[in-house]
């Protein structure tokens, strides 16, 4: 025999994990918030992370969601989230990002316009 044969199905398992209740619902409020497709999340954390931080995931994001945070661009931007509870993103690629999105709006991009360009960049990140 050659390989184990957890090994084989780890894929399998990290699945049932993020279709698991708690997991799925944190899952789609931020898959939702980021305006993002719920399939491509799931399979960008089944690619990216262990299993002990998909199973944690629920209690991150509570925890996260408890933070006193601003509204913008923390809460709606979920950047916490992404780069200190669930390291998704790069806090260089964050400040980057936050940097742009300051400079838009000093330029006159309204705060709405703002979420809906660092959602996309942050969609971009996500996925590349």
């Amino acid at each position: 025999m050659t390989g184990y044969v957890y090994e084989k199905s780890l894929r399998n398992m990290k699945l049932r994990i993020v279709r698991a209740p708690l997991q799925n619902l944190a899952i789609k409020e931020i898959s939702d918030g980021l305006d993002m497709n719920i399939q491509k999340f799931r399979a960008m954390l089944i690619e990216n992370f262990d299993m002990s931080y998909l199973e944690n995931m629920p209690a991150r994001y509570d925890v996260w969601k408890g933070d006193e945070v601003p509204e913008f661009p923390d809460r709606l931007l979920f950047t916490g989230f992404l780069t200190k509870y669930m390291p998704i993103i790069t806090e260089d690629e964050m400040d980057l990002l936050l940097t742009d999105i300051s400079g838009k709006m000093s330029g006159g991009m309204s705060e709405k316009e703002a979420v809906i360009y660092g959602r996309e960049k942050i969609r971009e990140l996500i996925l590349k």
